[in-house]
């Protein structure tokens, strides 16, 4: 099938994307295709979501809350992994799901 939207996701080595997508019911939609974007650090995928290069991103803690403490638009919408809770999957803040995307 045809995509009908790109979501442009940014990931890192360590980490499973599909951990936090599959039970968020965002992969049920046929016409999205996911987009993978592998960052370097999480103040670089901060970067990237907050010029609109992507749409969402794997972040840890401390970039997360580093963010946020500055006025970034972003929303922690899942924990991607236990591991003392250090990561969470970010989206800006208008995003609820992939019908959200431009």
């Amino acid at each position: 099938s045809e995509c009908s939207k790109h979501i442009r996701f940014g990931t890192f080595d360590e980490a499973n994307p599909y951990a936090a997508l599959a039970p968020s019911q965002w992969l049920d939609d046929d016409e999205v295709c996911w987009v993978y974007y592998r960052q370097l650090s999480g103040g670089r995928a901060v970067a990237h979501l907050d010029s609109g290069e992507l749409d969402v991103a794997m972040l840890g803690s401390t970039p997360y809350a580093t963010a946020v403490a500055r006025g970034a638009a972003l929303t922690a919408v899942a924990v991607l992994h236990n591991k003392g809770t250090a990561q969470a999957l970010v989206v800006r803040c208008a995003l609820h799901g992939p019908q959200d995307l431009r």
